[in-house]
């Protein structure tokens, strides 16, 4: 367990190679966080991933992020105490915003065939990611990637909910975009997704 720290968290930040993330403990990423493309990031039902403002994950192998109904992975703001509890142990002195970290980036290498993104939950997100040629303004952004993704909630975003860069094509089921400050989804003209029951 851990208490009575600055964080009440595992810090990350840097290259990941391939593991798990336990969801009995919660993870705080602390700046820009790359998952290499030959690795797996597996994230147990019930796992809450927190950033600091402006930290960014980006996927250039495999992200499992595979959750189930009452048990959501989360991706939220350090200072949201609703999931994970009061991981920066400040009381009420801060609170959640749209755009108080960056987004989830699949990057064009990320494994579509072995990712898994299901009843996953993303708030707080949406400050801007320069990718290279471009900028991400979202909670989840695609760049030429299309790993399906399922049973989900992106909310609260600064930017768009799910934006969809270059040529990406995912199917999108039972997913809601909700309260996001831009579009709820945003697709390049090159971008063929399929939503079904949202």
């Amino acid at each position: 367990s851990l208490y009575g720290n600055g964080y009440n968290a595992i810090g990350v930040t840097g290259t990941l190679v391939s593991g798990t993330w336990n969801a009995n403990l919660t993870y705080v990423v602390t700046q820009n966080l790359t998952l290499d493309s030959t690795s797996t990031l597996v994230l147990e039902a019930g796992t809450v991933v927190k950033f600091l403002a402006g930290a960014n994950l980006i996927m250039r192998g495999a992200l499992q992020a595979n959750g189930q109904e009452d048990r959501e992975v989360v991706f939220t703001s350090i200072k949201d105490d609703a999931y994970g509890g009061d991981t920066q142990q400040d009381g009420a002195a801060t609170k959640p915003a749209p755009g108080d970290w960056g987004t989830l980036y699949f990057a064009d290498t990320s494994n579509d065939a072995t990712s898994v993104f299901n009843y996953a939950r993303i708030r707080y997100a949406g400050a801007s990611y320069n990718y290279g040629t471009g900028t991400a303004t979202a909670g989840l952004a695609y760049d030429s990637a299309a790993a399906p993704i399922n049973n989900s909630l992106i909310e609260f975003s600064g930017g768009y909910g799910l934006q969809l860069i270059n040529a990406s094509s995912p199917v999108v089921s039972g997913t809601v975009l909700a309260d996001n400050a831009n579009h709820g989804a945003w697709l390049s003209a090159a971008s063929s997704p399929s939503f079904n029951g949202c």
